[in-house]
């Protein structure tokens, strides 16, 4: 069975990419006021010090076991601070364009 989850990697970080960006734009487009998003223990790096927080999650690649998996729960860390900026953007942008006569 060992084999079968290795095979499985590639449909892990998908379905699991595509699932975060599902939520989080869904979450844009009925103006959600804030996303909690939670992790699993396996997407902090195979070798870190404990405690975990969330600072630790990047500093590492994850165990091999579930690299698929980890990589795209770790996305969503990325994704969320996309989006974050991208509205903040556009909240200066329109200010600035709503000052220009």
């Amino acid at each position: 069975m060992l084999t079968s989850k290795w095979l499985v990697q590639l449909d892990f970080l998908r379905d699991n990419i595509l699932i975060n960006d599902n939520v989080l734009h869904a979450s844009h487009d009925h103006s959600v006021g804030k996303v909690i998003s939670c992790l699993s223990t396996c997407v902090f790096p195979d070798k870190v010090a404990y405690p975990l927080d969330e600072s630790k999650i990047h500093l590492g690649p994850p165990h091999d076991s579930n690299f698929g998996y980890a990589y795209a729960k770790r996305m969503v860390d990325v994704q969320n601070q996309c989006v974050v900026l991208h509205l903040l953007l556009r909240l200066l942008t329109d200010y600035v364009l709503q000052r220009i006569p």
